[in-house]
């Protein structure tokens, strides 16, 4: 009996704790308009902060810094100076970072591409995850395109595809955009038309699910037609783009998508130890990219809320008096 009492005593202590509010920290806000719950800080003239990634309740998988030079516009698509692939400033893929908490996977990103460049220099394009190994690996695509002017700041509106002329700058909003392709929206069998300079090798960036055969309207380069391909699976739970209101070289994105929906698992997680994905996300020229591993999201569910804890704790008190009163 005096272990019982004190298994009662320890589960007492617990409920104290749990209504007293001692919770886990917070997860990740999507929408706070920055990174500080991330443990980064982005700021104009090469005052970012991207050194120790540290999100707030949730934990990292990867991250990847890119390019922090600020004060770089060369347009030369080449790889020097521009950055990576030479896209400068406006065009630069700079930061991304995922994080996991429970079923919720968290991506951050930081980029020069801003919705106050206008439609020639704005042209964002879609994110690519493609998932290695686990259940139903393939390539899956996030809508996240939307018109020059216009910062994402929630799921389901009207999705853009950029046609690209000659100088791989956007020549207008293509009428080819299919109407569930909406922002937000995640796509399984996804394909990506390749960028300007996609006939050079590089990856595509932009979301294309329309599925017959259609003209890439891309006067630089890469193949003269393609069927795209896509299945609709879900949205985002979250999606938000600051645009220039935190700084005005920058602009932060960050996603909130639910595990179960993006690797078609359900509520059954046995299969996300082996999961392996590789994000992608550059402007829609592509000429400049980032890409991030995130290794391997966990299979764990979240930890209890602290109701259920405390509800948990009452019920060993219970036990435990009953047990006391039977035995007097």
């Amino acid at each position: 009996m005096k272990k019982l009492k004190t298994i009662a005593s320890i589960a007492g202590l617990s409920v104290l704790g749990a209504l007293a509010g001692t919770a886990p920290a917070a997860a990740i806000t999507v929408g706070d308009g920055t990174l500080a719950d991330w443990n980064v800080t982005v700021a104009d003239s090469n005052g970012s902060v991207f050194g120790t990634v540290n999100p707030t309740g949730a934990t990292l998988l990867g991250s990847t810094l890119s390019d922090n030079n600020d004060n770089s516009n060369s347009y030369n698509f080449a790889p020097a100076p521009g950055g990576p692939l030479g896209g400068g400033q406006n065009f630069d893929a700079e930061f991304m970072a995922v994080a996991q908490s429970g079923t919720h996977l968290y991506i951050a990103i930081s980029t020069g591409q801003r919705p106050d460049n206008g439609a020639a220099n704005y042209e964002p394009g879609d994110l690519k995850i493609t998932n290695t190994g686990g259940l139903n690996p393939g390539v899956y695509g996030i809508e996240l395109g939307s018109t020059a002017g216009a910062a994402i700041t929630a799921t389901g509106g009207a999705g853009t595809t950029w046609k690209l002329n000659s100088t791989a700058n956007a020549a207008g909003v293509s009428a080819l955009t299919p109407a569930n392709q909406t922002i937000g929206a995640i796509f399984s069998n996804a394909s990506f038309r390749t960028g300007a300079y996609g006939a050079n090798g590089n990856p595509g960036t932009q979301l294309d699910t329309l599925a017959v055969n259609h003209s890439m309207e891309n006067a630089s380069g890469g193949p003269a037609n393609i069927t795209g391909s896509g299945t609709l699976i879900g949205a985002a739970t979250a999606i938000y783009e600051s645009g220039n209101t935190v700084t005005t070289q920058h602009q932060i994105m960050e996603l909130d998508v639910n595990l179960e929906t993006l690797l078609g698992t359900g509520t059954d997680h046995s299969t996300w130890g082996t999961t392996f994905l590789s994000l992608q996300w550059g402007p829609a020229c592509a000429n400049d990219l980032i890409v991030t591993f995130a290794l391997p999201p966990s299979g764990d569910i979240p930890n209890p809320e602290p109701a259920t804890l405390a509800l948990f704790g009452l019920g060993v008190l219970g036990l435990g008096f009953a047990r006391r009163r039977k035995a007097a």
